[in-house]
């Protein structure tokens, strides 16, 4: 079965392959480019209706009015069925519980793609269901880059192959159905065998199918196919057929036909090895037995070890994966040669790399979208409310066809968060579509019932735009532990269930270490590079044969209750639109419901796409005199919107840009956009930054200090009491820590590891900017400090400077609060430790007593004065810490205390 699964799956991508040259060539003059399509689509609407402040939304949600339809949970599949319901005319609610796209919709890895590996096992498996699903992504894929241009691009995604790599993205984990036999060791080690070393499907030295010495396949003596003797086929003498003599047919010497003087054959002069063999029986040039010409280690092949067919393999699955897109096709894949891969993406490790794949797909987003379809459907009549979460489900009894009554859900009791108001909504049909939390609402309506969702959490880090090209990607297909990695331009385990899920140290460190497989040598993968981290929970639908998540498909279902409430669960972020088509389509079979105009929402186009164009950023630059990055990022983040932000820009007091006060002077962030953010619904700080910008995403300790400038903002608009300001300040800086905002706690948790000589150096240092003398390092020790140096600091930036080191929050570096020792043990050295230590700058100790307890405790006073110095130093030596405004002060320091010195101690 499974060769013959192989043979039909090599059928598909060869006949894949060859008909994707015909067909793109009679498609192509189809195709129109994603903003011409989007200009032909915006014919549809007109005038943007009024956009309801959040207080109308919540008076009309408190009305009484009995809706069509209300869907729990504002992520992208409960926005995505509002918009689907209300387009289609039926009276619309929506309620989520924190904001919208707070959790899995804005925790994704902004990609709009069909998905490779689930064409993958549609191939291999012969799965129709998801092949099916790939088909439906792709066309998906295609519909989001037409509906919001301004928030979607095709995104080229590389594939690199190296000749130590043998990992092709179709064949992974299936080379058992290939009929090959041997098992994937995980990447990088080696030829990726975990058993023998002697070729893919060989599990003896001699050769595929050979299980004995090497004599051929299917040879078990070492005479020849269908030999039975030494002798040759049908030879029953030694003497060869025909022979009555040991000389051979015609020869009447012991030498062979023509042959005077050696026994070996024509032309040869050595035994049994062949024309011009001079050494061993392996072959002409062969010094080693098996493995080829020029082969003195494996069977692989010259300077192989991989297959030889490994890129047309791949080249092909790619090209499948253009076809199945069909007329949505992005642009079409690529191969470029190891010059070329180097060019296009010159972080790429270069040794054994052989050449590589490109293909496209689309890239968003995605909390910026999320919201842009939430504000589509409230624009065109749908109520949407988010801080407000259910609190039961609200059920009555109607009668049934057959005469009887049964309970049916007909709305939700909800509490506003802020408030704390509660109030009853009713509807005719109810949709949970709350993603992570759907099992939640599915027992609120019956206990007892089984769960359906399998959770799984996906990992996500930030690094500096100069790990990767800007305008490229990179697939990593197949990680040490099975997982898949992508290596995105942007701005699996298990899980448990969390409102905000926090990335756990290991995952971020087993990233890093995966990614130093592909990047230059050249590159140092620091820990400290790592400028956010976040984990996001995916809602599979629960297959109950699948043992782990990977072998569950992101299929969706949709379930309705006894009581009638209709749960949407799985599927994926570039397939919303036809899932919420789909359950829309169920709901008003449950509810009833009369629908006159079906499905509305392929090729609407979402908020801010409607006038928007290309080059509307230029518009902005000449009319408004804002600088050009921040103009390209309103563009590109709120569409035409963009316009109206620019109109409410503050004055900088510069010659350029003239308007526009950035948030953050690293991002094009600008304070505006806060003001904006309560006009689409924003009501916290973490609104702000999260979901509204993406600043918490792309650098956590940016976003730290844009927070007090958000909460002012905010504050002026929305009238917060001083408790009310200082509450958003701690709520965001909880949420921050869940980003991966951990550089005070790693500063005191890193170990040190720094020579005595080092910390005898940066205790010198430590004692020099503590100008005073009085055992902390304060502003005016800083200040002092940068004077010698001729830098001019402002207090803000000094305030800065310390704060990075700054535990207690006091505004200064205290000798005490670093004094972070037991008796007996300094930062995990024990005792005979620095006895040793103390002893080698020649200070006599005492045996015992308590003079003996008097030095030590002396020691550890003096070395803690210095202990954050050597903390931050040691961090920054080891990666842990990539940049430091304080380190970098203390390490000019050290050199100008050495200069003046004359280099002497």
């Amino acid at each position: 079965m499974a060769l013959l699964r192989w043979k039909v799956a090599a059928a598909s991508l060869a006949a894949g392959a060859a008909a994707y040259g015909s067909w793109s060539y009679l498609t192509e003059s189809k195709r129109q480019h994603v903003f011409e399509a989007a200009t032909v689509l915006k014919e549809r609407s007109r005038e943007k209706p009024k956009l309801p402040t959040r207080d109308e939304q919540l008076a009309s949600l408190q009305s009484g009015h009995e809706y069509d339809v209300l869907v729990i949970g504002g992520g992208i599949t409960g926005c995505g069925v509002a918009l689907d319901s209300i387009s289609r005319g039926f009276s619309t609610a929506l309620v989520e519980k924190d904001d919208f796209s707070c959790g899995t919709s804005s925790r994704s890895t902004k990609l709009i793609h069909g998905g490779v590996r689930y064409l993958q096992k549609a191939v291999f498996n012969l799965d129709y269901e998801q092949y099916r699903m790939v088909r439906e992504a792709l066309h998906e894929r295609g519909n989001l880059l037409n509906i919001a241009p301004h928030l979607s691009h095709p995104l080229p995604i590389m594939l690199p192959v190296y000749n130590d790599q043998f990992a092709p993205v179709i064949l992974i984990a299936h080379l058992n159905q290939l009929g090959c036999g041997a098992h994937l060791n995980q990447l990088g080690c080696g030829a990726g065998l975990t058993t023998t070393p002697y070729g893919i499907g060989q599990t003896t030295p001699y050769g595929i199918g050979q299980t004995t010495p090497p004599y051929g396949i299917g040879q078990t003596t070492p005479y020849g196919i269908g030999q039975t003797t030494p002798y040759g086929i049908g030879q029953t003498t030694p003497y060869g057929i025909g022979q009555t003599t040991p000389y051979g047919i015609g020869q009447t010497t012991p030498y062979g036909i023509g042959q005077t003087t050696h026994p070996y054959g024509i032309g040869q002069t050595t035994p049994l090895y062949g024309i011009g063999q001079t050494t061993h029986p392996y072959g002409i040039g062969q010094t080693t037995p098996l493995y080829g010409i020029g082969q003195t280690t494996h069977p692989y092949g010259i300077g192989q070890t991989t297959l030889w067919w490994q890129i047309p393999y791949y080249w092909a699955g790619i090209k499948f994966y253009d076809l199945v897109a069909g007329k949505q096709l992005v642009k079409r894949s690529y191969f470029v040669s190891k010059s070329k891969a180097l060019e296009e993406f010159p972080m790429l490790k270069a040794e054994k790399l052989c050449g590589a794949l490109v293909y496209y797909d689309g890239q968003h987003n995605d909390s910026r979208m999320n919201i842009a379809v939430a504000l589509t459907a409230a624009r065109l009549g749908a109520n949407l409310l988010n801080h407000t979460e259910v609190v039961s489900l609200i059920k009555e009894k109607v009668p049934t066809e057959d005469g009887k009554e049964k309970e049916v859900v007909r709305g939700v009791r909800v509490r506003e968060l802020f408030t704390k108001k509660e109030w009853d909504i009713r509807a005719k049909v109810v949709v949970n579509a709350t993603g992570a939390f759907t099992d939640v609402i599915r027992k609120m309506d019956n206990p007892t019932k089984p769960k359906i969702c399998q959770l799984s959490a996906g990992i996500h880090i930030v690094l500096p735009s100069y790990y990767s090209p800007r305008s490229m990607g990179m697939l990593d297909p197949e990680t040490t532990d099975g997982r898949v990695i992508f290596f995105l331009p942007w701005e699996d385990t298990a899980a448990e269930l969390s409102d905000h899920p926090q990335p756990k140290e290991e995952d971020v460190r087993f990233i890093l270490k995966e990614i130093k497989n592909y990047l230059s040598p050249d590159i140092s993968v620091r820990r400290g590079d790592v400028l956010a981290a976040w984990s996001g929970i995916r809602p599979l639908v629960m297959d109950p044969n699948a043992k782990d998540t990977q072998s569950i498909a992101r299929n969706h279902v949709i379930e309705v209750s006894d009581s009638n409430l209709v749960t949407i669960a799985g599927g994926k972020w570039t397939t919303y639109r036809s899932m919420a088509c789909d359950t829309v389509d169920r709901a008003v079979k449950v509810a009833g419901l009369k629908d006159t105009k079906g499905c509305q929402t392929n090729g609407l186009l979402l908020e801010g796409a409607q006038n928007w164009y290309p080059t509307l950023f230029i518009r902005l630059i000449q009319d408004h005199g804002l600088d050009v990055e921040v103009a390209m990022h309103l563009s590109e983040s709120y569409g035409d919107n963009a316009t109206e932000i620019a109109k409410m820009a503050a004055l900088t007091g510069r010659r350029w840009p003239v308007v526009g006060r950035r948030l953050s002077p690293e991002f094009p962030y600008i304070e505006e956009e806060v003001k904006y953010a309560i006009k689409e619904y924003a009501c916290t700080a973490v609104d702000v930054m999260a979901r509204r910008t993406r600043l918490a995403f792309l650098n956590v300790q940016a976003a730290d200090e844009a927070l007090p400038k958000i909460v002012e903002i905010m504050g002026n608009e929305l009238k917060w009491t001083k408790a009310q300001r200082q509450a958003q300040m701690d709520d965001a800086r909880q949420y921050l820590e869940g980003m991966g905002y951990k550089v005070r706690k790693e500063l005191q948790e890193a170990p040190i590891n720094l020579s005595y000589q080092e910390a005898m150096k940066y205790t010198r240092v430590f004692k020099g900017l503590d100008s005073d003398k009085d055992g902390h390092i304060s502003i005016q020790d800083l200040r002092k400090a940068l004077n010698e140096m001729g830098e001019a600091v402002s207090d803000d930036e000094l305030r800065a400077l310390i704060a990075e080191v700054d535990i207690n929050k006091n505004c200064t570096i205290e000798e005490e609060e670093f004094l972070q020792v037991n008796f007996g043990h300094v930062d995990g050295y024990s005792v005979c430790t620095v006895y040793h230590e103390v002893a080698q700058v020649g200070i006599m100790l005492p045996c015992g007593g308590s003079g003996g307890h008097h030095v030590i405790m002396w020691w550890l006073k003096w070395a803690s004065c210095d202990h954050v110095v050597a903390q931050l130093m040691s961090a920054l030596n080891t990666g842990e810490v990539a940049n430091s405004r304080f380190g970098s002060l203390v390490q000019q320091r050290e050199k100008i205390s050495v200069q003046r010195s004359g280099g002497g101690l």
